[in-house]
């Protein structure tokens, strides 16, 4: 499948499509589960959450987000520990933001922090690029083989993933669809079009259309000369439009 080896899950629920917010504690449940199928911890091992993404861009929000709930022991576990005679995981958290807000590599970041704190455990959050449009908000994809912030939209060149092998220490990404290419969207509006006009679209063992990637390479190309055209339109009208204003 040309994936690294490890474990994968995908949860798939209508639940963060619909909006249905009473029924989220029964996905937090599932994704426990998994989680600890999937982690190899004791109880005094450390863990470190890093969201990934940019708040102030919605759809890039999910890892950045999910980190302000969680609830950090680290500096206060010891003591905790010892006045109440728990047994309290020392947990840590860290927003490292995106390059093009700090100028930063997050992958560098991410590794400087783990090289100082040396968690056990890292659990990066982030959002996905998803291959078709139903697939957005309908899925948490859990896997144990790390992530390539950004691989989904801008590709691979010059991406350092974020693993084991890379941190030397596990790694566990949690991510959501919520972006999707523009070259997608229009494969699947061809697909829906060809469906209701021929009667008949090639599908894949998802039931979903079944383009190959010579295909969606030149969908991409064409819709990436259309978003330059239109970029360039608006540095050409913008001083007009100042003027008008």
């Amino acid at each position: 499948m040309g994936k690294s080896v490890g474990n994968y899950v995908t949860i798939e629920t209508s639940i963060l499509e619909n909006g249905q917010r009473g029924n989220l504690d029964e996905i937090a449940k599932t994704v426990s589960k998994y989680l600890m199928k999937i982690m190899n911890l004791s109880d005094e091992d450390s863990v470190l959450v890093v969201g990934v993404g940019n708040r102030s861009v919605l759809a890039d929000s999910l890892g950045v987000r999910a980190v302000d709930k969680v609830c950090v022991t680290r500096h206060v576990v010891d003591e905790i520990n010892g006045d109440l005679g728990t047994n309290l995981r020392p947990v840590s958290a860290i927003v490292p933001g995106v390059m093009g807000v700090t100028g930063l590599n997050t992958a560098e970041i991410i590794k400087n922090i783990t090289d100082e704190v040396k968690p056990a455990l890292v659990i990066v959050v982030d959002a996905l690029a998803a291959s078709k449009s139903h697939r957005i908000c309908t899925a948490i994809q859990i896997s144990d083989t790390g992530i390539t912030p950004s691989v989904g939209l801008l590709g691979k060149h010059k991406k350092q993933t974020i693993n084991a092998e890379y941190l030397g220490m596990p790694v566990i990404s949690i991510g959501v669809p919520t972006v999707i290419n523009a070259a997608n969207i229009v494969a699947d509006v061809l697909g829906l079009l060809l469906q209701q006009h021929d009667g008949f679209t090639p599908l894949d063992a998802d039931g979903d259309t079944a383009f190959d990637d010579a295909l969606i390479e030149n969908i991409r190309h064409y819709t990436d000369e259309l978003f330059s055209v239109l970029l360039r339109l608006r540095k050409l009208m913008l001083p007009f439009v100042i003027r008008l204003i």
